[in-house]
């Protein structure tokens, strides 16, 4: 029988033993770069997307978690989801990030949009804000509680005083151009289509200059700031015949690539996130390609867009209504660290449609002049009955019942 004092617990953070009401002796922590605070979930370092919607979607993080490698699918020859990777892109120009772009040119980087100067977005998203800064003061009283990865990840209490440029998640208008910061840079562009004339003694894979040149950026030191940047890699329209050649959509290019980009993902955990789309009228999801895909990505989240919605969108935006109309469904097929509970694993590798908003799983976005965001989906009201009803006019729907209807 083994004894030992009451007054000693033991610690599994340092390997050795701390006295109780005392905190171990741990290396001073560095500071989080710009745009990057701790998940509400696990404390691991998260960044904004850019849509507060879309953060609001993975799992209680209310971000996406560095070192994660999101998958966006969109069912239909429609581009949602291109603007969801804009806001993903400005979002880091914005925080000072480090932006790689895979395909498109500097076409595409022009088309990024600018900040909102609306004041009911900005009033929105400090309202956000507040009630973030409320749970993060709470989740900050557990950080010395022994929690793993909260201490393995640097913590930093949020200030009720916040400048827009301080904001960890921006809003954002799509009529505008954003302006780079100067103390931004631009984003970086490389291309995928292979040289007109390649060197025939190149026996490299075919995304071996892409890698090389994701790795150089990875690998460049730091510059006079205490703290590293956070690199933003932003693929648009995966294996696209306009951006790729037909040989990438093998599995021995295309599987080799999505492997090497989750390596390094997990390689550079601290700075690396990787958000890239993939058109499902190209590649649907019951072929064994994307189900390979899906499997290596951290999250998948599917865009389904209504023909009908949209349809219904057309005739909203025409009229006195709002054009806040959804124009698809949104499909969560894999989760980034899902809860407990909710029949998605812990770490990414299971699967299930479970994770959702806070209030139920029906999902829809809804892309105006302005702005793109997911909500949650109901059943659009027919106005035109209800006008027709209220005006009296013949087969305009049912007449509403009087007392003198009430008869028996």
């Amino acid at each position: 029988m083994s004894f030992r004092k009451r007054s000693v617990v033991l610690s599994t953070l340092d390997g050795a033993n701390s006295v109780r009401g005392q905190s171990p002796a741990t290396a001073p922590l560095k500071p989080l770069p710009k745009g990057v605070r701790p998940s509400f979930l696990t404390g691991i370092p998260t960044t904004s997307t850019g849509t507060a919607s879309l953060d609001a979607l993975l799992s209680g993080h209310a971000g996406l978690p560095l070192g994660s490698l999101l998958l966006l699918e969109e069912s239909s020859t429609t581009d949602f989801a291109g603007a969801l990777l804009r806001y993903y892109a400005a979002e880091g120009i914005i925080q000072g990030h480090e932006v790689v772009v895979i395909g498109p040119g500097e076409a595409w980087g022009r088309e990024l949009p600018g900040l909102s100067e609306r004041k009911d977005d900005n009033e929105d998203l400090k309202a956000k804000t507040k009630g973030q800064e409320e749970r993060m003061k709470i989740a900050w009283r557990y950080e010395a509680l022994g929690n793993r990865r909260a201490l393995a990840a640097p913590l930093e209490p949020a200030t009720a005083a916040q400048t827009p440029a301080d904001l960890f998640c921006h809003a954002y208008d799509l009529t505008k151009r954003l302006a780079i910061p100067a103390s931004s840079k631009p984003p970086v562009y490389i291309p995928t289509l292979p040289p007109p004339q390649p060197q025939p003694q190149s026996h490299h894979p075919l995304f071996h200059s892409i890698l090389s040149t994701i790795s150089t950026i990875l690998a460049s030191p730091p510059s006079s700031d205490a703290t590293t940047p956070v690199t933003r890699i932003v693929i648009p329209n995966l294996l696209s015949p306009l951006l790729y050649s037909p040989s990438a959509s093998l599995p021995t290019n295309i599987l080799h690539f999505l492997h090497a980009l989750r390596a390094l993902t997990r390689r550079h955990a601290h700075r690396l996130t990787v958000m890239l789309s993939l058109p499902l009228a190209l590649y649907p999801r019951s072929t064994g390609i994307v189900r390979q895909l899906e499997r290596i990505a951290d999250g998948v989240i599917e865009l389904h867009p209504v023909p009908a919605f949209a349809e219904r969108a057309e005739m909203r935006k025409g009229g006195t209504g709002s054009d806040e109309v959804p124009q698809g469904l949104v499909h969560v097929w894999k989760a980034v660290e899902g809860k407990r509970g909710t029949g998605i694993a812990i770490g990414g590798e299971g699967g299930g449609g479970g994770a959702g908003m806070e209030g139920g799983d029906d999902l829809a976005f809804m892309l105006t002049r302005r702005r793109m965001r997911i909500e949650r989906f109901s059943l659009p009201v027919d106005d035109g009955d209800e006008d027709d009803a209220e005006a009296g006019k013949p087969g305009g729907g049912e007449r509403k019942a009087t007392k003198v209807d009430l008869e028996f």
